[in-house]
């Protein structure tokens, strides 16, 4: 007997979709500009852009495009198949692979990292003296967190034992953004810390967690104030910068030091150009940068608006939000 056809039935839902990356906005600049970008040569030091800019806008061209590679997917059960071009996997330009990269982390931290407590998040941002030299310096980076992140948890530990309860620890993970929303280079911490401490349940036999109580203003003020003598005391003894304090008013001041940027000077021009948001090179040099400022009593004009220069200031308060729970939490 002739075997029946077989029959694919389509499954009911959600249906595949290729995305089109060359068709967005962004693809097309990239893929229009850059090999004018790549010849860009500093006049100073005849050098072009580093290596790893370029290598991350080539590997962006080729994510998602199915002439760059793909697989070929079969559903033995119905039929469905399907071809996935390759990604590039990067971290600084691709849309679609940032955009899984988040995802994926944020439920790995869901499902597998954070316990069912409380959560509170503390975001440390910095003033523009520091910005360059941390950005500049992924360890010295690194290491400031580490001091922030064991201010916080020092924080934590002392409220505890002031509630006489018996010595515990708490946790915390830490995403490091290096821009804000405008895209100026602006490295700061996202650190999600366990609203209370750990520490032994109630016959010693095991472990429990102790949730703290809401923090005042008064406390996130002192919170900070510590954060930010041991920061600057840190930063200084590193002679990263020198703390000037100036006559009569007693402001003090932060100056960094510029000998920092001689280890690799075009890197260190593209950081700062970034940092305030100016063009590093090219004609956009030789104009003044337009602000879109969202003042309605302000008339518009066709004239560039120029801001004032940053000054140097002390370290930004890092700012408490309200504890919020875990999404994996049950009610």
């Amino acid at each position: 007997m002739e075997e029946a056809a077989r029959v694919h039935v389509q499954p009911a839902g959600l249906a595949y979709a290729r995305r089109q990356p060359e068709n967005t906005a962004l693809y097309r600049v990239v893929q229009q500009h850059l090999l004018t970008f790549e010849q860009w040569t500093d006049e100073d030091s005849a050098r072009t852009l580093p290596k790893f800019v370029t290598e991350e806008l080539h590997k962006y061209l080729d994510c998602g495009i199915l002439a760059r590679g793909f697989a070929h997917l079969y559903c033995d059960e119905c039929g469905e198949h399907h071809v996935v071009a390759f990604s590039c996997k990067a971290r600084a330009v691709c849309p679609s692979c940032l955009g899984r990269r988040m995802n994926e982390g944020a439920a790995n931290l869901v499902d597998h990292v954070l316990p069912d407590v409380p959560i509170r998040q503390f975001v440390l941002t910095l003033p523009f003296p520091l910005r360059f030299p941390l950005a500049f310096d992924g360890k010295l980076l690194g290491q400031v967190l580490r001091i922030f992140t064991d201010t916080v948890a020092g924080w934590y530990r002392a409220r505890h034992a002031e509630r006489g309860l018996p010595a515990g620890e708490t946790g915390a993970v830490t995403a490091i953004q290096r821009a804000n929303s405008d895209l100026r280079l602006n490295p700061h911490f996202h650190t999600l810390f366990l609203d209370g401490v750990y520490g032994p349940d109630r016959d010693s036999q095991g472990r429990m967690f102790h949730p703290a109580t809401a923090p005042t203003q008064t406390d996130i003020e002192q919170l900070v104030g510590r954060a930010s003598r041991r920061i600057l005391r840190f930063l200084q003894g590193r002679g990263v910068i020198t703390l000037v304090t100036a006559p009569g008013d007693g402001e003090v001041t932060m100056v960094p030091d510029e000998t920092m940027a001689e280890q690799d000077p075009l890197l260190a021009r593209l950081l700062a150009a970034a940092t305030v948001g100016a063009a590093p090179a090219g004609p956009a040099t030789r104009r003044q940068p337009i602000r879109i400022v969202l003042d309605p009593t302000i008339v518009p004009s066709g004239k560039a608006i120029s801001a004032p220069a940053p000054t140097p200031s002390t370290c930004r308060p890092p700012h408490a939000s309200s504890p919020t729970t875990n999404p994996a939490a049950k009610d």
